[in-house]
């Protein structure tokens, strides 16, 4: 039974990591903002900057948490 106060999963986050230069590595995923089910390319993107890739999962991954999602998957 699920008690009023737990947290409902919203499912998967989907996000890329990419090599902007050295120790410059960016998270792009999904803006928060984005209508439910926006058409195809037409999703607003958002990014996170950081200087390690393991430091940019790490960030991604909590925001991913605190915004109900179940996991993040790191797409290629």
């Amino acid at each position: 039974m699920l008690k009023t106060n737990a947290p409902i999963s919203r499912g998967e986050f989907h996000a890329r990591l990419e090599k902007v230069e050295k120790n410059l590595y960016r998270a792009v995923f999904a803006g928060e903002m984005n209508p439910k089910d926006p058409a195809e390319g037409q999703a607003w993107p958002d990014a996170h900057l950081g200087d390690t890739p393991e430091g940019v999962k790490l960030w991604v991954e909590n925001l991913a948490r605190e915004m109900g999602y179940s996991r993040v998957v790191w797409e290629p």
